[in-house]
């Protein structure tokens, strides 16, 4: 989840900060964004510049579209395996599921919806 979110965001550089303004809910940034995750992004940003730099991601950017390369290589992915098994496999569902005990009773596949 969180992948598609940085793939899909609006990207700027400001002073040391890298910044990704995701189409998506604060809430949905601090559940995908983990302080772990937010340490290993910055340290490979940082290795990459060759100087310290801090990523940070931001709710509601608009979603950029995906180069035509990118999207007929997700395409082959994403029809590789189901929607169900895609959703347990996303990080923010199987948070709830371990914090909540929450399951999984209806899957929408909107990837499949031209």
């Amino acid at each position: 989840m969180l992948l598609s979110l940085l793939e899909n965001a609006e990207w700027r550089r400001e002073g040391n900060a890298l910044i990704a303004k995701a189409a998506a809910s604060s809430t949905m940034i601090e559940m995908s964004f983990t302080a772990d995750v937010r340490r290993i992004a910055s340290a490979a940003a940082s290795g990459l510049a060759g100087r310290p730099i801090k990523m940070l991601v931001e709710p509601d950017g608009a979603p950029q579209a995906m180069p035509a390369a990118r999207r007929s290589s997700s395409n082959g992915s994403a029809s590789s395996g189901s929607a169900r098994s895609r959703a347990e496999q996303d990080p923010i569902v199987q948070r709830m599921r371990e914090k909540f005990g929450a399951e999984i009773r209806t899957v929408i596949d909107y990837r499949e919806k031209g």
